[in-house]
């Protein structure tokens, strides 16, 4: 039998937000959602964007469930004219 693939849905990417924010790694993460580890670090890059931290005013990378998802819809109309 094949492998099995899914897509992530907004629900997923939700969960990836609140998860990052506990500190969970990727593949836990990955473990949590029934996906492959490479799967959280490409959705990662997705939705990442760079973020200003309002007490030191460093800039750090955080991730976006809504720029992923608006990602994720372009590439399909850019696919599927």
């Amino acid at each position: 039998m094949g492998k099995f693939y899914r897509h992530l849905t907004w629900d997923d990417r939700i969960k990836i937000e609140a998860l990052l924010k506990i500190k969970c790694s990727q593949s836990e993460i990955a473990r949590i959602l029934g996906v492959n580890r490479s799967t959280i670090c490409r959705e990662l890059k997705r939705g990442a964007y760079i973020r200003l931290d309002g007490q030191t005013y460093e800039e750090y990378q955080a991730y976006s469930p809504d720029i992923a998802e608006r990602k994720y819809r372009e590439h399909l109309e850019a696919k599927c004219p």
